[in-house]
């Protein structure tokens, strides 16, 4: 009889565990689902928040754009998460969009920006390893040149038949704009070129490099003819003077630099920058020299004592691009913040903002006659702008 009534209890003992197991699954489960539907419902609130702020958001740029508010409307727009961006932003958006045109898209981001020397062509290139050349009239696509790499710059030379493009792999390509085909290979760097420009006659092309070295090549045997060492960090702008004597770069050093052609030395540090400069340019008389810094500004400084003459502040991201109007009345500046600003040389101030891009504006160009401003963005498009003196 013991054994029995130990078999029975031994029973009851695991009935009851597993009623306490079951139990126990049971309230978990239960916990679960109160959990699963209380996180869903927090999540239903928010997503209704956040698309009634959406409505209020389009609402309010509607209205601000019919009070010709385009700042404001602009605002508005940005704070729409991507995901509710509907028709409706879209409208709205491209009613923000002040440009007079957009050329087309690259498949990733523009780098670059150049008009040809006669103002016919836009060249632009394109982390997504192409340069597009675009009739800058009718906005038509008219050839794609491929040196499948990464492509930093591109330049025009003076007489527009050919195209040098700063590459990824260390290299320079020269192109020919008429066959689209590739004319040279420049070898000699060994890290990315992020910088080209052709001389003013065109017989020399000057390269800045990661390496922290510029090159001064040969346009017609490709040859190296100088090498210029200075620069403690990657050499990311250059560009020659209106006489072709002398070659202004920039570097993440935050320096500027001068340099005699003929020599190859330096002769002149220009330092005021408190973050790295990105892009140099000098005045069509040769007499200033414009850069564009992570710091947010635009200094002009004197070529001849490097001195510097003005400050100019007004974008509210790095300064990607910065470039002189043929008559150098006038600098264009292209900025991370997304905008272009045309800016008063004499004066230093700030005459126009322009709007239209939905990401960082990487690189701009002037046309010859000063009448259109190109430029090219991480948004993939290339658009044109009324560039005519305020």
């Amino acid at each position: 009889g013991a054994a029995v009534r130990g078999e029975h209890e031994a029973q009851d003992e695991a009935q009851d565990e597993a009623q306490d197991e079951a139990q126990d699954e049971a309230q978990d489960e239960a916990q679960d689902e109160a959990q699963d539907e209380a996180q869903d419902e927090a999540q239903d609130a928010r997503d209704a928040a956040e698309f009634q702020a959406y409505v209020a958001d389009i609402a309010a740029a509607d209205a601000a754009l019919m009070a010709n508010e385009v700042d404001t409307a602009r605002l508005r727009l940005q704070r729409a998460p991507e995901s509710l961006r509907n028709l409706e932003w879209w409208y709205l958006w491209n009613r923000c969009d002040t440009s007079v045109a957009t050329l087309g898209r690259h498949e990733r981001g523009v780098f670059s920006v150049a008009f040809s020397p006669d103002g016919t062509r836009v060249a632009s290139g394109s982390e997504d390893t192409t340069i597009k050349l675009w009739d800058a009239v009718s906005g038509e696509l008219v050839a794609t040149l491929r040196p499948e790499s990464r492509v930093y710059s591109v330049a025009f030379s003076p007489d527009g038949t050919r195209v040098a493009s700063g590459l990824r792999d260390y290299t320079i390509k020269l192109w020919d704009v008429a066959s689209g085909e590739e004319v040279a290979t420049l070898r000699g760097h060994n890290r990315e070129v992020r910088s080209v420009a052709f001389s003013p006659d065109g017989t020399r092309v000057a390269s800045a490099s990661n390496d922290k070295t510029i090159k001064l090549w040969d346009a017609a045997s490709g040859e190296v003819v100088a090498t210029l060492r200075e620069h403690r960090h990657s050499v990311v702008s250059v560009a020659f003077s209106p006489d072709g004597t002398r070659v202004a770069s920039g570097s993440w050093d935050k320096r500027i630099r001068l340099w005699d052609v003929a020599s190859g030395e330096e002769v002149a540090t220009l330092r005021g920058h408190e973050r790295p400069v990105r892009s140099v340019a000098f005045s069509p008389d040769g007499t200033r020299v414009a850069s564009g810094s992570n710091d947010k500004t635009i200094k002009l400084w004197d070529a001849a004592s490097g001195d510097v003459v003005a400050t100019l502040r007004g974008h509210e991201g790095e300064v990607w691009s910065v470039v002189f109007s043929r008559d150098g009345t006038r600098v264009a500046s292209g900025s991370a913040d997304g905008t272009i600003k045309l800016w008063d040389a004499a004066r230093a101030e700030e005459v126009a903002t322009l709007r239209g891009h939905q990401s960082e504006v990487l690189s701009v160009a002037l046309s010859p006659d000063g009448t259109r401003v190109a430029s090219g963005s991480w948004d993939k498009t290339i658009k044109l702008w009324d560039g005519s003196p305020r």
